[in-house]
C-alpha cells in the first residue's frame, strides 16, 4: 500500500532534481544520489507511519 504513494512522489522529485542543481552550479552527477536516497527514506518512512496511524489509532 505504502508503495502506490510512495513511487509516484520519489520518481517526480527524482527527475527534477538534477535540473535545479545544475541551474544551481552544482554538479548534478555527485549530488542528486544523496539527496535522492535521502528524500527517498525520508518519504517512504512517513508515508508508512501514515498508513500506521490509519490503521492503528492513537488514543
Amino acid at each position: 500500500m505504502a508503495l502506490l504513494f510512495f513511487l509516484p512522489l520519489i520518481l517526480g522529485r527524482r527527475t527534477s532534481l538534477p535540473f535545479l542543481l545544475s541551474k544551481l552550479k552544482i554538479d548534478p552527477a555527485t549530488a542528486s544520489a544523496p539527496l535522492i536516497t535521502s528524500m527517498a527514506d525520508i518519504l517512504g518512512i512517513l508515508i508508512y507511519f501514515s498508513i500506521a496511524v490509519a490503521i492503528i489509532p492513537i488514543p
